[in-house]
């Protein structure tokens, strides 16, 4: 996963890696949806096997842009258990103490 800068006065693009891992469907926390956002979270997937997401990582924007020779930019993950998959990954704000989440498929 690549973090891409584009300067609209000169034209110049740059490109940042955030990690080498196999990452897909990358979100931002829905409140900063066009403004500056220091984390994304992604799905890790497989290498081989069966399509599915493996676990979900953390990926600190920050780090990136404070040292360009950072070259993953980590900082928590999750794995699933074996024979578990996951799919599209959701942001989920946090949830004040005595409510629940309750997800439905």
């Amino acid at each position: 996963m690549e973090m891409v800068k584009i300067n609209l006065g000169n034209g110049t693009v740059t490109r940042q890696p955030l990690s080498a891992k196999n990452l897909e469907f990358g979100v931002v926390n829905p409140a900063y949806t066009s403004k500056k956002s220091r984390y994304v979270y992604a799905g890790v997937l497989g290498d081989k096997g069966p399509p599915g997401v493996r676990g979900i990582i953390k990926l600190d924007v920050a780090m990136a842009e404070r040292d360009n020779t950072v070259a993953d930019c980590t900082t928590a993950s999750r794995m699933y258990g074996p024979g578990c998959y996951g799919g599209e990954i959701y942001f989920v704000a946090y949830e004040p103490k005595g409510r629940m989440l309750q997800i439905y498929e």
